[in-house]
Parts: C-alpha cells; sequence; structure tokens
C-alpha cells in the first residue's frame, strides 16, 4: 500500500483534475446491506437492488452492496455496514437512513426511493468531488479532491475513495453458484482509515480545495485482475454528524489504463 498525504490548496485558478471534472450535482449514497449466506437477500431483496440500479441509471446516486458476513465480506464493506445502527440483513439505506424495505412493500419503497432521491438531486451542492484513477498492471494510483463551493461554518469532513466492482460472480442464496452480483464495494484506497482522510475540522472557506493521494498494491499477488476493465472508484466526501459518517458529496469515475496521463494536474 503507498503512503497517503492531503494537499490542502485555495484555489485561484492554478490547478485542477486533467480528464476528470468535479461533480457540478449533489449526489446520494444507496447501500445494500447484504450477505452470500442470507436467503432473502438474494429473494426479494435482490429484485429490489436490481429495480433500483435500473431506475438510477445516468442519476447523481452511487449505488453498492456491502457484504458484512460470508464469503463476499471485505474489511471495508464490513466498516461500512456497521456506520449503520441496524444488525439484520437485508437492510437498504439511503445516506444513513434505513428506509425499511421489507419483502411486501418493494414496489412502495421503490416509488419513494425514487421521488427522494429526485428532491436529494435538486439541491445545489455545497462541495463537489471528483477524482482520477489510473491502473499501471501492478497498482492503482488515486487522486482524490473536494473543493468546497460556499464558506462553512464548523464541521468535520473525511475524504476517501473505494474500488467497486461492476459484476462478481460468485454464490448467492436463493439465487445459485452462479449469480452475477453487482456493484460489489471491495477495498479503500486508504489503509485501515476506512472513511479516508481527516481534510478538515472546524471552519471552511469557499473556493478550498483538499487533495489526497492513495492507491492499491497488488505486487506479488499471483494473479492481479484487469483493473481498468470492469471496475470503478467511488469518491466520498463524508461529514460527522453524531458520531456518524454521513455523505456530503460523492463522484464515481472509472479506472483508466496505463495508456492514461499519469500528470493528473495541469
Amino acid at each position: 500500500m503507498k503512503n497517503v498525504f492531503i494537499l490542502v490548496l485555495f484555489v485561484f485558478g492554478f490547478f485542477s483534475l486533467q480528464a476528470q471534472e468535479l461533480s457540478d450535482k449533489q449526489w446520494s449514497l444507496v447501500s445494500k446491506k447484504t450477505a452470500d449466506w442470507c436467503p432473502p437477500c438474494g429473494g426479494y431483496a435482490w429484485d429490489f437492488y436490481h429495480d433500483l440500479i435500473d431506475d438510477q441509471q445516468n442519476e447523481p446516486t452511487l449505488l453498492w452492496a456491502l457484504n458484512y458476513s460470508g464469503g463476499l465480506m471485505t474489511p471495508t464493506a464490513k466498516a461500512m455496514s456497521d456506520n449503520f445502527p441496524q444488525n439484520s440483513q437485508p437492510r437498504f439505506f439511503l445516506n444513513n437512513d434505513d428506509m425499511n424495505v421489507l419483502a411486501g412493500n418493494t414496489v412502495e419503497k421503490l416509488a419513494e426511493f425514487k421521488q427522494v432521491l429526485e428532491s436529494l438531486s435538486l439541491f445545489p451542492p455545497f462541495a463537489s468531488v471528483g477524482s482520477i484513477a489510473t491502473f499501471d498492471g501492478v497498482k492503482i494510483d488515486v487522486t482524490s479532491k473536494a473543493k468546497f463551493i460556499v464558506d462553512l461554518e464548523g464541521g468535520d469532513y473525511w475524504l476517501a475513495s473505494y474500488l467497486v466492482q461492476d459484476e462478481l460472480i460468485s454464490s448467492q442464496a436463493g439465487q445459485g453458484n452462479n449469480a452475477k452480483h453487482v456493484n460489489v464495494l471491495l477495498h479503500t484506497f486508504t489503509e485501515g482509515a476506512y472513511f479516508g482522510e481527516n481534510i478538515s475540522s472546524g471552519s471552511v472557506d469557499a473556493n478550498a480545495e483538499f487533495v489526497v493521494e492513495s492507491g492499491l498494491d497488488f505486487t506479488g499477488q499471483s494473479t492481479i485482475l484487469d483493473y481498468s476493465n470492469g471496475f470503478k472508484v467511488a469518491t466520498i466526501l463524508w461529514s460527522v454528524v453524531d458520531g456518524k459518517y454521513t455523505p456530503f458529496n460523492i463522484n464515481v469515475q472509472s479506472v483508466d489504463g496505463i495508456s492514461a496521463t499519469s500528470n493528473v494536474f495541469s
């Protein structure tokens, strides 16, 4: 794992991320808390999750599956799940709110998700997020950036990026041994720091930018996947509210291959 460091930039046009614009939209996070041994996770919750994904295509919504237990569990997915108070599964969360999706109310809840997500997307963002991820065949290097748009008094902000697999073939109770798991959270790029780096505590000025460089190194592994195909990087600016990490804004980027520029600043 490479070292992580933070740059604090008060921007007057000196720096910008190449090839990746900071999002000018307010994003939301939808999390499915799940496990491969759980029959309802592969039953009504499986269909509901895929319906949500279909419904939110091209919308500013990050949907991911958090395997907090079982064969697909990772420490990062468990840490994300532990940020929620509920101990059962399957559960669906919009940002940090349990939406109480049950087998008998999926039609109503799908409509509710759509309405709430559309309303949230209309709010102007207080901060923008973006990143660039480059895979050289052995490691993924990520440069993540958050830019605050307005002055904010107080607050505790963390910036993190995560590796998400588009499709993963594995067993799932209720779906069989070759189920296609979609948008599976794998790892954080900041080893051991599941919610990233603390970029600001206290007041923050408009136009302040914070940059975190991080990465995953797969050197020594017997098989290294092509992470420039079928994977994405989700970058989240978290705000700590009442001891819980709450999404402040989000962006999702693809992983570029070695042919991509290695100089992420213009």
